[in-house]
């Protein structure tokens, strides 16, 4: 079983192997007004490694925990309907994480360092949001809510209650849940009752990659763990962990990293999972 030590030792090469899950972390007393909440207030997080099935065998999470083997990082929580950040120019932290991402928007701003990351979600979705619930939010993004462009939504946002904001990486929905790609799979009841489901690129590709290996009938579904860590030069870099659950046709599922890349400083592919060890 993976642990901690293993993570410190050779970051990339654990980000690459297993996927990870980090704690939810979602303040519900912070949220709820499409503003920007300074999260400095409370930056660390003492966390622990432990498997997480739910996200398929092999996968971990990393959860709140005070005993054992556990690691002290930089943290962002995120809270619904609202803009959390967080400056990382405090301490002694090699490493940085934000609540797990699921459809949310996450942008990085400044310099390597002391950069500032930022972390947009709602719990829901925002085509479902009320006029009364969006009171106060620029015009384009009421647009962009309407249409279910989420990541337009967040990004527009961050621009306006950010004055002069400079993006140097983002990372939305499209990047590691669905980006319009759609899919077959069978039905749950009638396995010839195909039907169209929304993913990403990366995963469908990966899906046709199992077939040649002669996975067949495996489903991927896709997701995303957003990461840092901090060099000797005191310069962070941030990494996007593409995974996903790979549903074989006995029903077994397995956890992978389809691929690990760099988003900040300069964007780089890491890691491309050949498909070889599903």
């Amino acid at each position: 079983m993976p642990t901690i030590l293993d993570f410190t030792s050779d970051p990339l090469a654990f980000m690459q192997q297993y996927p990870v899950w980090p704690v939810p972390g979602v303040d519900v007393a912070r949220g709820g007004d499409f503003t920007v909440d300074d999260r400095g207030d409370d930056p660390t997080l003492r966390l622990a490694l432990a498997p997480y099935g739910a996200r398929g065998t092999g996968s971990q999470k990393l959860e709140a925990a005070t005993t054992g083997q556990t690691l002290d990082v930089l943290y962002l929580k995120w809270a619904s309907k609202r803009i959390t950040k967080l400056t990382l120019n405090m301490g002694f932290r090699r490493f940085f994480f934000t609540s797990a991402i699921n459809g949310c928007s996450v942008f990085v701003t400044g310099n390597a360092q002391a950069p500032t990351v930022y972390h947009a979600g709602i719990d829901g979705k925002l085509i479902d949001l009320s006029d009364h619930e969006l009171a106060g939010v620029p015009a384009g993004c009421v647009r962009a809510a309407r249409a279910g462009d989420a990541p337009k939504f967040w990004r527009l946002l961050i621009q306006a209650r950010v004055h002069g904001i400079a993006i140097a990486a983002e990372v939305n929905k499209s990047d590691y849940v669905n980006d319009g790609t759609l899919v077959n799979k069978p039905g749950l009841k009638n396995w010839f009752a195909w039907a169209s489901v929304a993913t990403t690129a990366l995963a469908k590709e990966f899906g046709n990659t199992l077939w040649y290996r002669g996975v067949l009938g495996a489903e991927v579904i896709p997701w995303g763990s957003f990461w840092g860590m901090k060099d000797n030069n005191n310069d962070w870099s941030f990494y996007l962990q593409e995974n996903a659950i790979v549903i074989k046709s006995d029903a077994t599922q397995k956890g992978v990293v389809m691929r690990l890349r760099r988003v900040f400083p300069a964007h780089s592919v890491i890691f491309t999972n050949d498909g070889s060890d599903v």
